[in-house]
């Protein structure tokens, strides 16, 4: 057998080594010529390319750092630049970025013109914009014709532009002449085409964030996410784009969109569809005002879904074209966190339309649902949305354990019960029903029936047991309406006018508008404590900041200065039992009225063992106030010191005291921006006649029973004591008064702070102490005789209530009490000018009352 030769095996492998060798030392030769070429030709080429864009530009173009890479996109180079700024035709940046990168042929480097193939935009803002002129900052190219000449051409950097590609960009559009403006966040965007050629096919993906549209200072589409893929033909010879192929999504809204768009200097041609049946109700809310979407920016349905819409028509400055859009749903549920439950069997029909003459209509016809079986329906018209005519009609049952979060409170947290609508039309134009002179021109009839209606308002059930809301042009009725806030039971009968325009008015109350209303409340039991606990912010804000919380706070002094201000009106009160805090009374009877930004209160009522009429105006300011005028008859000492927590007094407490009072009081408190009580600024005069009243177990008299029977000074029995008080900068005056008691007879000047320093000057019968001194103790507690004795002791008391010292000083004495008497005048002297000059309180006429509106009636 003939044996094979032998195979040269090392042969060849010396020559594959010799080969991969000879490969490595090119790819090296060639990497290193690159990089030797990018580190020596940088500058010329950045130079270059930046100096021909800048000949092809209007305005600046500044360039804070720059790199030239050959390996990173081989076989085409790049060039990044770094904090790119290209000025505007009119002032200030039309890009800011902080990359700016240009992909071109890399051996179009050594050629006259470089071919610029893509290019990236990263982190920056591009704006445009258009003046009140027309112009547009945008317009920054010039005019870069190539004169008819045999001269070769200079060197250029001509773009064959294949891809644009923007990341991370904010862009802002602002059009002066049509009030609009467009502000959203490119997180990726790319262009891709034959740029250079005049016919082309363009592909675009896109997927952004609208930080909002705005037309004629309505903002739309507020937060809203959106991307797109889109495919586009492309004819500049005619500016013709034909949307081959675009599928966008809004919202989760997914819809298809075809047609031509026609671009001309002057005008712009549109005939343009838009399909979708993935999607839902939501499209709708999308398309609302900013304030309207917000509040239903969670509202989702199922069911059978469809919307359509068209553009068609010319656009320039003076016309518009044809716009359409239509949503359908049928057999839908309708969800929300707003909603505990969802609305079901849910249909509707709803169309906008644009006409070119400026006109806009929007439409729902036949929205019906049910919750749980209670069924719903509205149809609303809304004709000419520049000067809307609102046609309404809406009837069902609403049951509040399904949508009290409608209400969209953060201290509403469940409900029950019922609110029936038999019936609610209203028809006519906005500018009327905005309008305290025009509202008479609104057609509004219908009723709201409460059929143990409940409410949780700040953790208090709020129950409209009965009663029902009814609605005649532009009065409304609340009738017999059984309100139950906690523990307090009310009864309400009353009549507003106005009700529309005070709903409806703006946050300035720039049309005027004012509730006017009279009626009729009763209360079986009113806790004011409760009431005053339902409207507090920090019981549904423990977990905010003390910063969230102050301007929480701030808000609501403003809202409710806001509220008060539309209120104009009159309730007589009557009130069989109330409380607040340890305060107890009843049979309050009076009236409460509210003129503006001012709550008015006159009444009479019995309580602490006595009566008490009281007067008084609270200021819904932005810093509140209020003032009172009390005349106090005949009420219990220790009742009164026990149910105002003994005024903090700790040497001196109910279990101290017996008598009774009469006085005349009034008094002015003040609270700040954010409801907080401003206590250095409480003042208040006071004219008190105390009558058969007794002291016992004060330990602080103990000091004195060297001087004095102790047992007089367990029980001190005194007559009538009258004097005036004043109390100012959180400390409580006392000119001198004289107390005639069976313990000792002495006058009395001094101060008491409310932290507790004292500051008395007291002058003391010393003569008839001393014969008391030496008698047996009168079990009978007999005042001691007026005079008597043959010297008097001067003593000077301060120090706290808790630690005081005292010591002898007629001359001080003397002189205090002295400015005691005129103190004492001039306090009795403001009072009666306080009680003279009070405010009289309002005679509000009912507007049921008033003559033209008789007249009317007949």
């Amino acid at each position: 057998m003939d044996t094979l030769p032998p195979i040269p095996i090392k042969k060849h492998r010396s020559f594959f080594r010799r080969l991969l060798v000879f490969f490595l030392v090119f790819i090296g030769l060639i990497l290193l010529g690159l990089v030797v070429t990018a580190a020596f030709f940088q500058k010329q080429v950045t130079e270059k390319i930046l100096s021909n864009l800048r000949k092809t530009l209007k305005t600046e173009l500044q360039v804070r750092d720059h790199k030239l890479s050959l390996l990173s996109g081989f076989p085409d180079a790049s060039l990044d630049l770094k904090g790119v700024r290209l000025g505007g035709a009119f002032g200030g940046n039309l890009l800011e970025a902080e990359q700016l990168s240009f992909r071109f042929e890399l051996f179009s480097l050594f050629s006259d013109n470089i071919l610029v193939k893509s290019v990236v935009v990263r982190d920056g803002a591009l704006v445009l914009k258009t003046n009140k002129n027309g112009q547009q900052n945008y317009e920054i190219s010039k005019d870069v014709t190539p004169a008819k000449t045999s001269k070769p051409a200079e060197n250029n950097a001509s773009i064959a532009l294949q891809n644009a590609d923007f990341q991370n960009i904010e862009l802002i559009y602002e059009n002066k002449q049509t009030n609009q403006a467009i502000r959203l966040e490119i997180n990726q965007a790319d262009f891709s085409g034959n740029f250079s050629a005049k016919k082309f096919n363009l592909v675009s993906h896109a997927d952004f964030v609208f930080d909002f549209v705005e037309s004629d200072s309505t903002r739309y589409l507020a937060g809203e996410k959106m991307n797109y893929t889109a495919s586009f033909d492309v004819d500049l010879t005619q500016d013709l784009y034909n949307l081959q192929s675009v599928e966008a999504n809004l919202g989760g809204n997914v819809f298809q969109v075809s047609g031509i768009v026609i671009n001309k200097p002057d005008f712009t041609d549109f005939n343009l569809k838009m399909d979708s049946n993935e999607g839902d109700i939501s499209m709708v809310f999308n398309l609302l005002p900013q304030k309207f979407h917000d509040y239903f920016s969670d509202f989702q349905s199922s069911g059978m879904y469809a919307c359509s819409g068209t553009v068609k028509g010319r656009l320039s400055k003076t016309q518009t074209p044809t716009t359409t859009f239509g949503v359908r749903l049928r057999d839908g549920n309708v969800t929300s966190d707003k909603l505990q439950s969802p609305l079901r069997h849910a249909k509707l029909q709803a169309m906008f339309t644009a006409r070119p003459d400026g006109l806009a209509n929007f439409e729902i016809t036949g929205f019906e649902g049910d919750f749980g079986g209670s069924p719903f329906r509205l149809d609303l018209k809304i004709n000419n949305l520049d000067d809307p005519t609102v046609d309404l009609k809406t009837s069902g049952t609403l049951p509040l354990a399904a949508i009290w979060g409608l209400f969209d409170l953060p201290e509403i947290s469940d409900g029950d019960g019922f609110l029936q609508i038999p019936s609610l039309e209203i028809h006519g134009k906005y500018a009327d029903m905005i309008s305290m002179n025009r509202i008479p021109f609104v057609t509004a009839t219908g009723q709201m029936i409460f059929q143990n209606a409940e409410l949780t308002y700040n953790k208090i059930p709020v129950q409209f047991q009965n009663g029902a809301l009814r609605l005649a042009g532009n009065d409304v009725f609340a009738e017999k309406i059984n309100l139950r806030l906690g523990e307090s039971e009310i009864f309400l009968d009353a009549a507003a006018r106005n009700l529309l325009p005070v709903l409806l008015a703006d946050s300035l109350n720039s049309e005027q508008a004012r509730l006017d209303f009279t009626g009729k409340m009763a209360a079986r039991k009113l806790n004011v404590s409760e009431l005053i606990k339902m409207f507090s912010i920090a019981d549904t804000t423990k977990i905010a900041s003390p910063q969230i919380l102050d301007s929480m706070k701030i808000a609501r002094t403003v809202e409710h200065e806001s509220v008060t201000g539309k209120l104009n009106g009159i309730f007589e009160a009557k009130i069989d039992e109330y409380i607040f805090e340890k305060i107890t009374g009843k049979n309050f009877s009076g009236k409460i009225a509210f003129d503006q930004n001012v709550l008015m209160l006159k009444g009479e009522t019995e309580t602490m063992g006595g009566k008490i009429a009281v007067e008084g105006e609270h200021k819904f300011d932005k810093q509140p106030s209020l003032q009172l005028r009390c005349a106090i008859q005949n009420i219990d000492l220790k009742t009164c010191f026990e149910q105002f927590d003994n005024f903090d007094l700790d040497f001196i407490t109910a279990e101290n005291l017996k008598g009774r009072l009469d006085a005349r009081v009034a008094a002015w408190a003040f609270w700040n921006e954010k409801g907080e009580f401003l206590e250095d600024k409480t003042r208040a005069l006071v004219d008190l006649t105390g009558k058969n009243g007794e002291l016992g177990g004060v330990k602080m008299f103990e000091e004195f029973s060297t001087y004095i029977h102790l047992e007089d000074l367990k029980r001190v029995k005194f007559t009538q004591i009258q004097n005036f008080f004043e109390v100012s900068n959180r400390r409580l005056i006392i000119p001198t008064m004289f107390i005639q008691s069976n313990a000792v007879n002495m006058t009395v000047s001094g101060t008491h702070t409310f932290d507790g320093a004292i500051d008395y000057k007291i002058k003391v019968n010393a003569g008839q102490v001393l014969l008391n001194k030496m008698k047996k103790h009168d079990s009978g507690l007999d005042p001691l005789p007026v005079g008597g004795g043959v010297f008097n002791l001067f003593y000077v008391v301060n120090g706290t209530t808790d630690k005081f010292d005292y010591h002898r000083s007629k001359k001080t004495v003397k002189a205090e009490f002295e400015r005691g008497e005129s103190q004492k005048r001039g306090m009795a002297s403001r009072l009666d000018y306080v009680f003279e000059t009070a405010p009289k309180f309002p005679e509000i006429v009912s507007f049921l009352e008033r003559p033209e509106n008789n007249r009317e009636r007949e």
